[in-house]
């Protein structure tokens, strides 16, 4: 299952962002130059993609993907964006799980 969100995020995401195993069940994307519209899109894509190709017999459980997506504009720091982008993935699964939630910069922390 691992392999196929790696294999799957990897076609959706642009040759310049980059992708990887954070720990664990975890995966740490980092996509530049991009609205935080156009990242939900692309997590949410990456999310359905996803639950379309897990649709299959031979699973006894369904897995569910959650996602939490932070962006920043101009500099900053990276530690916080990405400790903001796991409260966000936090977030997602204590609101239900299989689901896309972000941060935005101006809400306060979950």
């Amino acid at each position: 299952m691992l392999l196929g969100f790696a294999s799957i995020s990897k076609g959706i995401m642009r040759s310049s962002d980059l992708l990887a195993r954070q720990g664990g069940d975890e995966f740490l994307a980092v996509l530049k130059n991009i609205s935080q519209e156009d990242a939900m899109a692309i997590a949410e894509r990456i999310r359905l993609d996803f639950a379309a190709a897990m649709q299959r017999p031979d699973l006894a459980v369904f897995p569910a993907l959650s996602i939490g997506v932070a962006t920043r504009e101009g500099g900053g720091d990276f530690e916080r964006l990405v400790h903001k982008a796991d409260e966000a993935l936090y977030r997602s699964k204590r609101e239900g799980r299989n689901r896309v939630e972000a941060f935005w910069e101006n809400q306060q922390a979950a």
